[in-house]
């Protein structure tokens, strides 16, 4: 665990310093709930999936956009830079999207879940907002690349998500 969050602290007070450069109001933001962990070959996924497994609840493990992603919760949340981040998320590699291993970017549930608020609280952001992920099923989100941080912003928190997903696939 400690490799996989050794750089923590600079890569959040990095995200921070992101989130103030582009003047996101931290009154929109509910909760930091996870950070993405990146692994470059399948092995290293396998490794990582199993040492995880051992110091984190593992929650799920589930295809997303054509690669799996397996999902943890950690068994005390972390406490870094004024965020509590109570999950990780952990993509396997997929073809042609090649990704240097470490941690990649952060995911922020937004206040009372309107992303519509969100964006019209930031019009500054409007043309740098990826709106790809608005057509998720179960958690819509909104991406933003800049200021040398990747975030994501959404509805509900990752462990909510995970839930939802299994009564989908039970459901059906």
């Amino acid at each position: 665990m400690e490799e996989i969050l050794n750089d923590i602290e600079p890569f959040i007070a990095n995200i921070n310093r992101g989130i103030d450069e582009l003047s996101i109001d931290r009154a929109y933001l509910t909760q930091m709930d996870h950070v993405c962990y990146r692994v470059e070959t399948e092995a290293r996924y396998g490794e990582l999936k199993e040492r995880l497994s051992q110091a984190a609840i593992f929650l799920s493990e589930s295809v997303v956009s054509s690669r799996v992603i397996t999902t943890f919760e950690f068994k005390d949340p972390l406490h870094v830079a004024g965020w509590e981040i109570p999950f990780l998320e952990l993509p396997a590699p997929k073809d042609g999207s090649p990704y240097a291993e470490g941690l990649e970017h952060v995911e922020f549930v937004v206040r009372d879940g309107d992303l519509g608020a969100f964006q019209a609280a930031h019009p500054q952001l409007a043309d740098l907002f990826s709106h790809k992920g608005m057509s998720k099923k179960i958690n819509p989100e909104l991406g933003l690349k800049a200021a040398g941080i990747s975030v994501k912003f959404h509805k509900i928190p990752l462990g909510e998500v995970v839930r939802l997903e299994k009564l989908d696939v039970a459901s059906q």
